[in-house]
């Protein structure tokens, strides 16, 4: 019995290593949790996300894009480049080459075509690279033409372990097997936008998504690649509480026939008709005095948000303080009230993200593990779009210029991490060995039972013993490949 369960070990070993089809490139999982906020951890319902940081490389939080929003965060976290490079400000923006409001479109994602996102680079650099993207923000569309090999679209109705599922079958295609995926998952964000990120909600959703990691590690693992994927989770943007009794009345401000209004709180750009800017800008610096948000031309806008050269930043940019929001959230508070049942009391509180990005409550947070990735490391905060040469340096695909650096990220990699090709003949090395103890075990079985039975059996006994042992082996492998 011993022996059987020994055959079978090393059938299914042998199996997973020469039948299973993979890509010969480095296997690379990225994971986005829209809206987790990088102290989430501190809620304590983490404890699969917790255990990972010993197996793998954490900072305590990553310096993500102005506005701190789920669309131009993703994608500079897809792209490398900033939001004034790329061009998605905001959710929506005005663009003057199309004289109206860009909303979830192949427009709003096209503004420059020479910026393409990770998945798209993988793609188009061939030699047997496939990309897979489940329900990323702007992977919707084609860029230059190209759309990756696997694809599905946002659908809120699909549950996330068929999401990790999908991944993974991507991954062990056997005609086109993907070496990169990238997976969005919509919570906690959604919860906290109704409920407020200290809410019991939205507590369950932390604890959820970290549930979802252990079964995406249970998954690896059945697939036996947990040793061969490197999985990065990330974020895009924290969150805060904003109250009713916080909201800003832009529109009593300034008269709402000057001008016309891009963006949704905390952050709207203002395009004046001709000839008011300068009146609509007096009136809401005059009125920030005593509000609590800032107002800026184009050319005051800080340099440092990386925002206003392009050519759809707005002439004039309102953002509110942090836990304020304007008017046009009534639209969203309504909307709530109507799908979600939620009571329009003065002590109700809603979630809201889009501030500063030096502010601590919109940060995302980072975690790595897989055989590339430093163990039980801690690396400085980094910059969101630090990771796009990072990818393409692990992918071995050409890095085009942008503005992250691998030198800020480096550390993430263990030393001289081990190609998928060296991982194979690791594995087969192991199996080998093993292979070599059960003979060795069999022949030491045998070789002690014959020193036994020539002391009472004769020789013509033995011989008419050793087809019948041979067939035993034969009939243990069959059932192994059973």
């Amino acid at each position: 019995m011993y022996l059987k369960h020994l055959m079978l070990m090393l059938n299914m070993g042998l199996h997973a290593v020469f039948i299973r089809a993979l890509s010969k490139h480095p296997l690379v999982l990225i994971v986005s949790f829209d809206g987790f906020r990088y102290n989430y951890f501190n809620k304590n319902v983490t404890p699969t996300l917790e255990s990972l940081k010993l197996n793998g490389t954490y900072t305590m939080y990553m310096k993500n894009v102005f506005q701190t929003k789920t669309f131009p965060n993703h994608h500079s976290i897809a792209t490398g480049v900033y939001p004034e490079v790329h061009g998605v400000l905001a959710p929506q923006v005005y663009d003057p080459k199309y004289k109206t409001i860009l909303k979830y479109s192949y427009e709003l994602w096209h503004y420059n075509e020479d910026i393409l996102p990770i998945w798209i680079v993988n793609e188009k650099a061939g030699d047997g690279r496939h990309s897979g993207t489940m329900m990323w923000p702007g992977s919707d569309f084609k860029y230059q033409d190209t759309s990756p090999t696997f694809q599905m679209n946002f659908n809120v109705s699909v549950p996330w372990e068929r999401r990790v599922d999908t991944a993974l079958e991507w991954f062990l295609d056997p005609v086109t097997p993907a070496n990169l995926v990238m997976l969005y998952v919509e919570e906690p964000d959604a919860s906290a936008h109704v409920f407020g990120p200290e809410s019991q909600q939205v507590l369950k959703q932390i604890a959820k998504v970290d549930s979802l990691t252990g079964y995406l590690r249970e998954r690896l693992r059945a697939a036996g690649l947990l040793g061969l994927m490197n999985v990065f989770q990330v974020s895009d943007h924290g969150m805060d509480t904003v109250s009713l009794d916080r909201i800003i009345n832009l529109t009593g401000l300034v008269d709402s026939s000057t001008y016309e209004l891009d963006g949704v709180s905390p952050v709207l750009g203002l395009i004046p008709v001709p000839g008011a800017e300068d009146q609509i800008y007096a009136a809401l610096k005059n009125a920030s005095l005593r509000e609590h948000f800032e107002v800026y031309r184009r050319a005051e806008v800080p340099e440092r948000w990386h925002f206003a050269r392009n050519r759809r930043a707005p002439p004039l940019l309102a953002v509110a303080d942090e836990g304020y929001a304007f008017d046009d959230f009534f639209a969203s508070r309504d909307r709530y009230i109507h799908h979600y049942n939620v009571s329009p009391s003065a002590n109700v509180t809603f979630g809201m993200h889009g501030y500063d990005n030096s502010q601590l409550d919109m940060l995302p947070f980072f975690l790595a593990w897989g055989p590339a990735v430093r163990r039980g490391h801690t690396v400085p905060p980094f910059d969101t779009v630090d990771l796009f040469p990072l990818w393409a340096h692990l992918l071995g695909v050409a890095c085009p210029p942008g503005n992250g650096s691998l030198e800020h990220v480096r550390g993430i990699l263990a030393a001289g991490p081990p190609s998928l090709l060296a991982a194979y003949i690791i594995t087969l090395v192991v199996a080998v060995a093993f292979a070599a103890v059960v003979v060795a075990f069999v022949l030491y079985r045998r070789n002690k039972q014959g020193f036994m039975v020539l002391s009472y059996r004769k020789m013509g006994d033995l011989a008419d013993a050793g087809p019948e042992d041979m067939i035993e082996g034969q009939h243990l492998l069959s059932i192994a490949e059973d």
